[in-house]
């Protein structure tokens, strides 16, 4: 692929467009303007995302990486009438993702993260980036896409454990809500911080906000 002369965006789309684009949409991915390729999936989206390196330059450096992610199509929707906030601009809806360093993808061997355009063979590097998305980061996603898998996936990443009891609460399930409670109580004592302050309030303060709801869903008065 011929790509002397053109500004590296250029370079990258066209690259993502003609040779990795091509070999993703036979599973259901369709190309964005911005570069992104998504699917629906049931009731999530799934997406992979282009991230171009800020020291491109025309005939230089022509490099990329990307990340991969889910998304619920019904959360921010349900978290709304829930919780009616007032700011709705920044509900989270991802249920996880990742990028190159996720268990099974194949890294370059010199440890290179972003992916040079003028330093790589083009088709090979479509081979590759095609068999990492498809044998790793499209399964990753479909696991991804239920909130038992997602919530297992970074059961020990204990600051989001706030929005892991509001994907329980928005299939009632209770039972799993009360566990991550628990769990995170039994936590709590354990942290120390590096310069020994305390765990964040705003996170302890959000899990007992929740200990309450659960307390009134149990009681059928939610």
């Amino acid at each position: 692929m011929n790509i002397n002369n053109l500004k590296p965006a250029d370079a990258i789309a066209k690259f993502i467009s003609e040779l990795l684009f091509p070999k993703l949409q036979p599973y259901g991915f369709k190309l964005k303007k911005n570069l992104d390729m998504v699917r629906d999936f049931g009731e999530f989206r799934h997406k992979i995302s282009i991230y171009k390196n800020k020291w491109n330059y025309t005939d230089t450096v022509v490099a990329f990486n990307l990340s991969f992610g889910v998304n619920s199509k019904t959360f921010k929707k349900w978290y709304i009438k829930f919780y009616n906030p007032e700011n709705t601009q920044y509900i989270d809806d991802s249920f996880g993702g990742g990028n190159h360093n996720v268990p099974g993808w194949i890294n370059d061997p010199q440890g290179a993260v972003d992916y040079d355009l003028m330093q790589l063979d083009h088709d090979e590097l479509a081979r590759k980036l095609c068999n990492n998305l498809v044998n790793v980061a499209i399964p990753l996603l479909e696991k991804l896409s239920d909130y038992r898998e997602s919530i297992n996936y970074s059961i020990n990443w204990f600051w989001i454990y706030p929005k892991k009891i509001d994907m329980c609460f928005q299939v009632r399930d209770l039972v799993l809500a009360e566990e991550l409670i628990e769990k995170f109580d039994a936590f709590l004592p354990t942290y120390k911080g590096k310069r020994n302050e305390p765990y964040p309030q705003d996170i302890i303060d959000a899990i007992e906000l929740r200990r309450n709801l659960l307390k009134e869903m149990m009681e059928g008065k939610r």
